[in-house]
């Protein structure tokens, strides 16, 4: 636990904590550490919902499965993020989606129940992680109506536009590196692989964009 208080302090739900307070709070939270391998399920859909996680090493994908088996990855999970959160503070009994180890990875659960129990006289610690929770939701909600936004658009080409648009943006640059393989873009964006594979040749044959594997440049 000791080796990843620095990492955690990047944690948005520890913002503000020093190392010390993070360690004191781990303790009152019961958290538990365990390892993934590559391809292993850290949630599974219909499992209760009763921890919340948060990554210290590798990647995961969150996924959902439609009716027809069909991937929707929702997000992509790196070290320091946080999952599994509004399904708890929902205190919903199962979960709707599966957590999906994209490398060997490590992951602190926390108990939901020590999380989001009221307390009479919440500390000064329990108070501001109920404000930095409070942020963390608000961040995922725009988060989800961005992904919202980029599926509506009529065509692929359309949603692979705004998707790329979106990434230049946030990562304050016309050329970027996306941390996705081209299965999980084309699930992210709900669209055949082949069918978006074809679409990033039109896009670049129209001068539209550039890119060399995961690195792109929008002209």
């Amino acid at each position: 636990m000791e080796k990843h208080l620095s990492l955690l302090t990047n944690c948005p739900l520890f913002n503000k904590f020093t190392s010390e307070q993070i360690a004191k709070a781990l303790r009152e939270l019961n958290a538990d550490i365990k390892k993934y391998k590559k391809g292993q399920l850290i949630f599974m859909a219909w499992e209760p919902a009763t921890t919340v996680g948060i990554m210290l090493e590798g990647s995961a994908l969150v996924i959902k499965l439609d009716y027809d088996g069909n991937r929707n990855i929702l997000t992509k999970l790196h070290p320091a993020e946080l999952f599994g959160e509004v399904f708890a503070c929902l205190k919903m009994s199962t979960l709707p989606v599966s957590v999906e180890a994209t490398t060997d990875a490590t992951v602190l659960f926390i108990n939901s129940r020590k999380l989001f129990l009221p307390q009479e006289n919440p500390t000064p610690l329990q108070q501001q992680v109920i404000s930095n929770m409070l942020l963390i939701l608000a961040k995922k909600n725009m988060l989800l109506s961005k992904k919202i936004t980029v599926i509506s658009q009529h065509s692929t080409q359309e949603k692979l536009l705004t998707f790329l648009y979106d990434q230049a943006a946030i990562h304050g640059s016309k050329t970027f590196t996306l941390a996705w393989d081209r299965q999980a873009l084309a699930d992210y964006l709900c669209v055949e692989r082949s069918a978006m594979s074809a679409e990033l040749s039109k896009l670049q044959k129209q001068g539209k964009i550039k890119y060399r594997k995961n690195s792109f440049t929008l002209q």
